[in-house]
């Protein structure tokens, strides 16, 4: 059984300016939901850069850039098919693809 690497499916995702749904687990512990994409770059102020420790994508229900630690994702909906974090860094089903 293959798996991805969690950073490669973010590349694709960045890469493919998809939308994309997730949940993750914010500070305080509350589960929320978000529907997001990379690229956008329309409401940048400064240099657009965070820090490369967190994920920040545009939040296209709240209007507004979130930023997500990723070992706090606890699934992704991407492509027709959603999938659970198991650990940091890898993601099952196998067949969370393009296709």
């Amino acid at each position: 059984m293959a798996s991805f690497v969690f950073q490669d499916i973010i590349e694709n995702l960045q890469k493919d300016g998809v939308i994309f749904g997730a949940e993750y687990r914010k500070k305080d512990g509350t589960i929320t939901k978000i529907n997001g994409r990379f690229g956008v770059r329309k409401f940048l102020k400064g240099t657009g850069s965070s820090s490369p420790n967190v994920i920040t994508v545009w939040d296209n229900n709240r209007k507004r850039y979130t930023s997500m630690i990723p070992e706090n994702i606890v699934s992704l909906n991407a492509y027709g098919r959603k999938v659970r974090l198991i650990s940091s860094q890898v993601l099952e089903p196998n067949d969370f693809n393009k296709g």
